[in-house]
């Protein structure tokens, strides 16, 4: 096995998903101002509140409008800057109603699609579609990169495998 000096290893990025009902949706307020983003509050099954900047670069499953009372995954970039106020505020990497899917893992997949944490494999079949971020068909391999899984169930190994209802591809 070759070894890799700990300075030379590439950091992963880490994603986090916060699950929740959408309780308010304002233009975004900033100097310059951008009538594109938008602020939304959302609170979570524990009581909690936390904000997501959601800009036309934010993934949107299905290309559904985000509404007050739905109900839905909020992704952010964990390694980024965030203010450090109450409630947090993210940016918003992608939003999945849970209509669209009860789970959503978002993080790096070896070739063998199993995520960098080994909490879940990927088992594809045809009928998965495998898309880019603008819903277009991704003809290559999935394996070795960022993707956005969209599941129902898993099971209860470890790692927990699925077969998802969608794999989103993040070219980017």
């Amino acid at each position: 096995m070759d070894y890799i000096a700990p300075w030379n290893q590439q950091k992963r990025t880490t994603y986090k998903v916060v699950t929740g009902t959408v309780t308010r949706i304002n233009p975004l307020q900033r100097s310059g101002g951008s009538e594109c983003s938008q602020f939304v509050s959302v609170e979570t099954k524990e009581g909690g509140v936390v904000n997501f900047i959601v800009t036309p670069e934010t993934y949107i499953a299905d290309f559904v409008t985000i509404y007050r009372g739905m109900q839905a995954h909020f992704v952010y970039n964990a390694d980024l800057p965030a203010p450090l106020i109450y409630p947090p505020q993210f940016g918003a990497v992608a939003v999945v109603s849970t209509a669209t899917a009860a789970n959503v893992a978002v993080g790096y997949f070896d070739k063998r699609l199993v995520s960098a944490d080994n909490t879940l494999k990927l088992n594809l079949t045809e009928s998965v579609p495998v898309v880019t971020t603008n819903n277009q068909m991704f003809y290559g391999s999935p394996g070795g990169r960022y993707l956005i899984v969209m599941y129902e169930a898993s099971t209860r190994s470890i790692p927990a495998q699925t077969t998802p209802q969608k794999v989103v591809v993040m070219c980017s």
